[in-house]
């Protein structure tokens, strides 16, 4: 029988020839089981895909706002260290810390491929693109799996089992099509950060029966800002969930306010902080969090 190469002499080729992705079967089980993969993430989806798949990072970029605005595994973060920025990690933090691979995210980090290559073998999620966002989250937690040698299927079945759950409390709860804008607070302006049916937390959201109320624009990132006048088109049926714990006061001390048809049906619906930007276990967390939210908001 041919001997399968070490752990780091599949990695080290793999980042030679440029790939994204490393197959778990190129990696020999009792070493991953005896000596699991020391991780750095450099974006926070990474960073919650490793969590989701059973490996802390040793190193995580931007750990402390990764704690409060995503804060999925916070418990196993404990023992990493902090990576600095996101855009521009600390390389000799990175380097001080020996990974045995770099986990980026191919539209932050492309730039900085080839120097963090030099540290360790670089692996780059495809997680941004026009189009369908919770598609690309899904491609980007497969290629993550399979870059640690873990098993994907679990969490794709989790997050399909939990929407499928919440899809039968909308249909019993007669919220089924019911109109939803989802959006988040822009902090200091009178203007919302609104989610179209491309966005991956609307798209997850869908999938429990309601309807997207902003259609699809094919922008990259799935959201634009949207002001008093575009609140005033929205018809008196749509449920506008605010993933935010009140009302910031730039948008309810507004004279025109209390006037929107939406605000005058009681369709306006606070959701909690909750972030909106995550993969597969924060995306059903949120939706789970605003379907409970459009329950208790009485319409259905």
């Amino acid at each position: 029988m041919t001997a399968r190469p070490a752990r780091r002499e599949v990695l080290a080729a793999l980042a030679a020839g440029g790939a994204t992705a490393l197959l778990a079967a190129s990696l020999p089980s009792p070493l991953r089981a005896a000596q699991p993969l020391r991780v750095a993430t450099l974006d926070w989806l990474g960073t919650e895909f490793c969590l989701t798949a059973g490996l802390a990072p040793v190193g995580v970029a931007d750990l402390p706002g990764y704690l409060q605005w995503v804060g999925f595994g916070a418990a196993d973060l404990a023992q990493a260290a902090d990576l600095g920025s996101r855009q521009q990690p600390g390389l000799e933090t990175l380097a001080r810390l020996k990974p045995d691979l770099i986990l980026g995210s191919a539209y932050r980090h492309a730039s900085l491929e080839a120097e963090l290559a030099r540290i360790a073998p670089v692996a780059l999620l495809p997680d941004k693109g026009p189009g369908d966002q919770l598609h690309l989250i899904r491609a980007a937690y497969d290629a993550c799996a399979a870059a640690i040698g873990a098993d994907a299927a679990p969490a794709q079945s989790h997050f399909d089992a939990t929407l499928a759950a919440l899809a039968e409390t909308v249909v019993a709860r007669g919220l089924s099509g019911a109109p939803v804008v989802l959006a988040q607070p822009l902090e200091g302006t009178p203007r919302l950060r609104v989610f179209n049916a491309d966005a991956a937390a609307m798209r997850a959201l869908a999938l429990t029966g309601v309807t997207p109320a902003v259609p699809a624009n094919g922008e990259a990132f799935g959201f634009a800002t949207m002001g008093i006048e575009g609140l005033a088109a929205l018809s008196p049926e749509t449920r506008l969930l605010l993933l935010a714990d009140a009302l910031p006061a730039e948008l309810g001390d507004s004279a025109i306010w209390p006037l929107l048809p939406v605000v005058k049906a009681g369709g306006l619906i606070l959701t909690g902080r909750v972030w909106s930007f995550g993969g597969l276990q924060v995306l059903a967390d949120l939706s789970e969090h605003a379907v409970n939210a459009l329950i208790a908001g009485g319409r259905g």
